[in-house]
């Protein structure tokens, strides 16, 4: 994945826990859904724009890239400033990258927005590797529009930030109902664990999520790290036959609790 090439440490136990919700959470989720079904890839609008640059403080030049997108059809826009010393585990490297990307999930039935800004300085970890220092900036504006393909929708975002003392950075996330003039989430720090829970709305309505992010700073020898900010959303429709197990077991549920008037009546 795009994503996965600006991300660090945590970053595959993360990935793995990244899943748009359990079975379990996926009956539950499905009330009210009823048989709604996407086409496609739902995203209507996407701009995106960002730059970075990176520089090893080795004698060579400063590293540069950026890129923007606009439009309804384009949905990657990333840059990757990247100045290294040499490939290998030996070598030292430092990054200034972004990325605003949207991907098909299940089959056609959803889909995974993703935002993301590194500028990281990352030393050799070997006994005599390179290890000269060095800085980065990277800034990155993003707004992904999509419509509302069923009244309710399943939902799940996170959103993770690491940083170090040499680096500095900021992060706003906006989500918005564009057509009931409504915010429906706002993050400035962290939200490591993903939370899964019901987006709800009316079909049609227009939705509007806008990412910034910005982060820099330096460091020498023997330091290492940066400032790093990853926002994940994943967005589904609840298939028809999970919301026919709900029906299901809420039938059975409301049994077993009439069972239990009619015994204590007794």
């Amino acid at each position: 994945m795009v994503c996965d090439t600006i991300t660090h440490g945590r970053e595959g136990d993360e990935m793995r826990h990244f899943v748009l919700t359990t079975m379990t959470s996926l009956a539950v989720l499905a009330l009210g859904a009823g048989g709604a079904r996407a086409e496609g890839v739902w995203f209507s609008f996407h701009e995106a724009s960002g730059s970075g640059w990176a520089n090893l403080f080795d004698g060579g030049p400063v590293v540069t890239d950026e890129d923007a997108t606009t439009g309804p059809d384009d949905a990657l826009m990333i840059f990757t400033a990247i100045d290294s010393t040499q490939p290998g585990s030996f070598g030292a490297g430092v990054t200034g990258a972004g990325v605003s990307w949207i991907v098909p999930l299940f089959e056609e039935d959803g889909m995974h927005l993703s935002v993301g800004l590194d500028a990281w300085y990352s030393p050799s970890l070997f006994p005599g590797g390179d290890n000269p220092g060095g800085a980065a900036e990277a800034e990155i504006h993003s707004i992904i529009e999509f419509i509302m393909p069923a009244d309710e929708l399943l939902w799940d975002y996170q959103l993770q930030i690491r940083d170090t003392i040499d680096f500095d950075g900021t992060t706003s996330v906006v989500f918005e109902n564009v057509t009931q003039s409504q915010v429906v989430l706002e993050l400035t720090s962290e939200v490591f664990l993903p939370i899964e829970t019901t987006l709800t709305g009316q079909t049609g309505d227009l939705m509007r999520l806008t990412t910034t992010m910005s982060g820099a700073g330096s460091t020498g020898p023997p330091g290492g790290g940066g400032y790093e900010s990853t926002l994940r959303m994943g967005f589904a429709v609840p298939e028809p036959g999970t919301f026919f197990l709900v029906l299901v077991g809420l039938f059975l549920l409301a049994l077993r609790r009439k069972d239990g008037v009619n015994e204590f009546l007794k």
